[in-house]
């Protein structure tokens, strides 16, 4: 059987401009990469927001000072109600103080070196006042004065304002 016979010359030049349709267009991975990007990152920030949070939270809630408040409010109720002596309540109030300010001792303050202003708070008459209450509520065998709600008043706000 003999070979198809080729296209007429002239026909040629027609045939050449038809040209099949156009693939359908792939999908847009750059598009979809850019989006995932951007949820992720948006994701991330917000997962270091929310740990931030939490972190900030957590420090706050256990600072020494909001400790030793509640410590505080805890030792007073006790010790209206006679379940803890003038003494001993004496020896809490000290130690809650001493650990609500953060403080070495009660007598010298932390960083005295480095803190001018822990140093001179530390010296002032109201807190001498205070630590000669708390000292001779502590070690005089009988102390001339009794132990009051106005010293726990005054514990109460060296805590809040968080300087000796």
């Amino acid at each position: 059987m003999p070979a198809p016979s080729p296209l007429p010359p002239e026909l040629l030049p027609y045939l050449a401009d038809i040209q099949p349709p156009p693939a359908p267009p792939l999908p847009s991975w750059t598009n979809l990469g850019n989006s995932l990007g951007t949820g992720l990152l948006l994701l991330a920030l917000g997962a270091a927001a929310l740990f931030g949070l939490i972190a900030v939270m957590r420090r706050r809630r256990r600072s020494p000072a909001r400790q030793a408040l509640r410590r505080l409010r805890t030792l007073e109720r006790e010790w209206r109600q006679g379940t803890c002596p003038p003494r001993q309540a004496a020896y809490r109030l000290a130690t809650l103080l001493r650990l609500g300010l953060e403080l070495d001792s009660l007598h010298v303050p932390r960083g005295e070196r480095g803190h001018s202003d822990r140093k001179s708070l530390a010296h002032t008459d109201e807190w001498r006042a205070l630590l000669s209450r708390l000292d001779e509520l502590r070690y005089a065998p009988r102390p001339r004065q009794s132990l009051t709600p106005a010293l726990f008043q005054a514990a109460r706000r060296w805590l809040r304002t968080r300087s000796p």
